[in-house]
């Protein structure tokens, strides 16, 4: 198996529907909620699942590699650098993990029709990404070396 240089605790699910902005009357600014998948893997496990399943297409066609660049700079300033060909080749592969994830969620919670075009979105959002970013090639790259 794998193991990320980077190895941390990740949220596993890491969307804006996991978020509270403003919770408890605003006293706390941000929560994460929903933690059942949390587990040690790449940072870049949680990068890439908020940000391909939070954009729109033509928006996270256009940025998703500036707040990728983004992220590694602010991890640089906090102390805490990240190798940029590995972060990137993480980035990739963890395009997969929406589709895993909401493909498994899409089938074992309670249908509803909101529900049903949420995920359908995100997953839709998540494969755009995995066909831009190379996920499949990134993967026959890990099995060959």
């Amino acid at each position: 198996g794998y193991t990320s240089p980077y190895a941390c605790v990740v949220h596993g699910d890491f969307r804006t529907d996991n978020l509270l902005f403003g919770a408890r009357g605003g006293v706390v600014p941000l929560a994460v909620v929903d933690w059942q998948t949390v587990s040690v893997s790449s940072p870049l496990l949680d990068v890439a699942y908020f940000i391909t399943t939070s954009l729109d297409d033509e928006t996270c066609a256009r940025l998703d590699a500036t707040l990728l660049e983004f992220y590694l700079a602010e991890m640089e300033r906090l102390g805490a650098p990240l190798d940029g060909d590995q972060a990137r080749s993480e980035f990739a592969r963890y395009t997969l993990q929406p589709v895993v994830m909401l493909v498994s969620a899409a089938v074992i919670v309670e249908r509803t029709e909101r529900g049903d075009r949420m995920f359908l979105e995100m997953i839709r959002r998540a494969t755009i990404a995995v066909e831009r970013w190379g996920a499949f090639e990134e993967l026959d790259r890990h099995v060959a070396a």
